[in-house]
C-alpha cells in the first residue's frame, strides 16, 4: 500500500503527518516504529494523524503516537504544525479550527508568515514530589507536576548547560510514577519574562529540540509559583528556537502558545503491511 504524508516541524521538534480522513490503514507500535526509524524510514519525534470527529463542536479529531509506539494524550508543537498541515491541504478553509485530543480541545489560530498559535487549554497542578535518585550532585529532586493533558514534571536548575539531561530524565521519566511515565522539563529562570528550558520527552527516547506542552507546564507553573509575570508574553528559548506563551494565571484562564512552523516535505511511502502485523 502506498502511504502519502507530510512532514513538518516546529523549532526541530519534527512529525509526520497522515491525512486519515481520506486513506486508511491499521496501525501498530511495530509499523510506528519502523515509520520513526531515521535511517529505515521517514524518522520524527511524533506521528500526527487527522480523523473526522463526529461532533460537530470539533473540526478534526488528533492523534498523536511517539516514536516507541505508544499514544498520548497531547502534544503543543505538533498542534501548531497541524493547523498548517490542515490549511495548506485544504482539509479546512478555517483559519480559526477546533481539534480534540484524548487530552482535550486545542483551538488552532493560522497567522500570517507560518506563526500559529494554540489554545492550549488550563493547566492542572499536581503540586510538589520529591524522588530520589542514585545520581552524584542530584540525590534527593524536588519536582513540580503539571499535566497540559499530558504529564510534566518540571526541575528549576541554575545552569541548564550542565545538567546530565538524558541520563536524569531517563531515571525520572521511569520512576517518578508507577502507573505512568512522564515528560521532564529542565528550567532555568534567566528574568521574569524569560527562561530557558530543555526537555526530556517520554516515549521519544532522550531530548528533543522543543516540547510546546513542556514550555507551557514550565511557564504555568513558574507564574503560578510568583518567578514569571502573568501580565506579559514569557520568552522559552529551547534548544531548537524559541516559543511565547502567555497565561493571566487563573484556573479559567488558558494557556496560549505561539511560534513558527515550516513543512519540510510531502512524501510516499509503500508498505507492505502484512510484514507489520503481530
Amino acid at each position: 500500500m502506498l502511504i502519502y504524508f507530510s512532514k513538518l516541524q516546529g523549532l526541530g521538534n519534527d512529525f509526520m503527518i497522515i491525512d486519515f480522513i481520506n486513506q486508511y490503514f491499521l496501525l501498530n507500535k511495530k509499523l510506528i516504529n519502523y515509520l520513526s526509524n531515521r535511517n529505515l524510514g521517514v524518522g520524527f519525534d511524533q506521528l500526527l494523524l487527522v480523523e473526522k470527529h463526529n461532533n460537530q463542536k470539533f473540526d478534526f479529531f488528533y492523534r498523536i503516537f511517539n516514536a516507541n509506539g505508544i499514544e498520548v494524550e497531547n502534544c503543543g508543537n505538533g498542534a501548531r504544525c497541524l493547523a498548517k498541515f490542515l490549511f495548506e491541504k485544504r482539509l479546512t478553509k478555517k483559519k480559526i479550527i477546533h481539534v480534540e485530543t484524548y487530552g482535550g480541545h486545542l483551538i488552532l489560530y493560522i497567522n500570517n508568515n507560518n506563526l500559529i498559535s494554540v489554545n492550549m487549554g488550563t493547566p492542572l497542578f499536581k503540586g510538589f514530589k520529591k524522588i530520589k535518585t542514585n545520581i552524584s550532585k542530584f540525590k534527593v529532586l524536588n519536582l513540580f507536576i503539571v499535566s497540559i493533558g499530558n504529564p510534566h514534571a518540571i526541575l528549576i536548575i541554575s545552569n541548564i548547560n550542565t545538567i546530565p539531561i538524558n541520563i536524569l530524565g531517563n531515571f525520572i521519566e521511569n520512576n517518578l510514577f508507577i502507573t505512568e511515565k512522564t515528560n521532564v522539563g529542565f528550567m532555568q529562570i534567566i528574568t521574569p519574562s524569560l527562561i530557558k528550558l530543555r526537555v526530556f520527552e517520554r516515549g521519544v527516547g532522550g531530548e528533543t529540540k522543543a516540547c510546546g506542552t513542556g514550555a507551557c507546564a514550565a511557564v504555568s507553573m513558574g507564574i503560578k509559583l510568583g518567578y514569571l509575570n502573568r501580565n506579559k508574553s514569557i520568552k522559552v528559548i529551547l534548544t531548537g528556537g524559541k516559543l511565547k506563551i502567555n497565561w493571566l494565571g487563573g484556573l479559567s484562564n488558558p494557556l496560549y502558545m505561539s511560534g513558527y512552523v515550516k513543512q519540510v516535505f510531502d512524501g510516499s511511502i509503500y508498505l507492505n503491511l502484512t510484514n507489520y502485523s503481530y
